[in-house]
């Protein structure tokens, strides 16, 4: 079917709460309790294919468990650097939620045949990210007291993969739910360095039992900037001896000029 027009409004709501964590400076677990739709649009749909009726779906709760430990280790640096720190933090998850229901008009709204549904399957899922920064430390100056200025020499972040049993069992095929993957890199080797990398996973929705496992990149993005007042090149212009004038002190105020100030 073929429409004069297409029109899609939508609502949501989410909410959800955090248990105190523990054991804080190791593991770094963080339990929390949410409730979350059951599929992963929007609670209120109306469009063409509702008749212009509001429909919506339901909610569940999800029971999660997440820990971050930071791992990290210390080498030799070499030229201006004394020392590099390198840290990685895994970010690990365990998710439950029950069995829910999508009612068949919501999936009408939303051109979704309930066919080959997924949504309401319960999930035991699994999510696994990292990201990890290597530092320097440079040589002190030899002209001043104190320790050396730290660079973030790479900082390399990847966006968490889900794995759903309860779907790797139901389907006898793949349990991964993530439909697109992302990965970022920022340094302070280049001010304001930023590159940004997308890919989609899947050709379909994965919600549904078709869709295929066909990864492809979406966008890439990169951007910098160069101030040799700042970052890495301010730091090395100072070992290599060269500063920059020295600011004039400022003249002392005296009471007769702070008085004339605050009336």
């Amino acid at each position: 079917r073929t429409f004069a027009r297409s029109a899609t409004n939508q609502a949501d709501f989410n909410f959800g709460f955090s248990l105190p964590g523990f054991l804080p400076g190791t593991l770094n677990l963080n339990p929390s309790v949410t409730f979350n739709n059951v599929y992963s649009g929007s609670y209120w749909v109306q469009s063409e294919f509702s008749n212009g009726q509001w429909v919506h779906q339901n909610k569940r709760p999800t029971f999660s468990l997440g820990m971050s430990p930071t791992l990290f280790a210390l080498f030799p640096g070499f030229g201006p650097l004394s020392r590099i720190r390198h840290s990685i933090t895994p970010r690990l998850s365990y998710g439950y939620s029950p069995a829910g229901s999508v009612p068949g008009a919501y999936l009408a709204a939303i051109n979704h045949s309930a066919a080959g549904f997924l949504g309401n399957l319960p999930q035991n899922k699994v999510a696994l990210g990292f990201s990890q920064v290597f530092e320097g430390k440079l040589k002190s100056d030899t002209s001043s007291s104190g320790e050396g200025q730290k660079v973030k020499l790479l900082a390399l972040d990847f966006s968490p993969l889900e794995w759903d049993f309860e779907r790797a069992r139901e389907t006898h095929r793949t349990g991964l739910t993530t439909n697109s993957f992302q990965y970022s890199a920022t340094s302070d080797l280049l001010p304001g360095f930023s590159f940004n990398s997308n890919y989609s996973l899947f050709q379909g929705d994965t919600q549904s039992d078709t869709a295929r496992f066909k990864p492809f990149r979406e966008s890439i993005s990169a951007s910098f900037t160069l101030n040799g007042q700042t970052g890495i090149f301010a730091a090395l212009g100072r070992l290599f001896g060269h500063h920059e004038a020295p600011v004039a002190p400022a003249a002392p105020v005296t009471a007769e000029q702070t008085a004339q100030d605050q009336l």
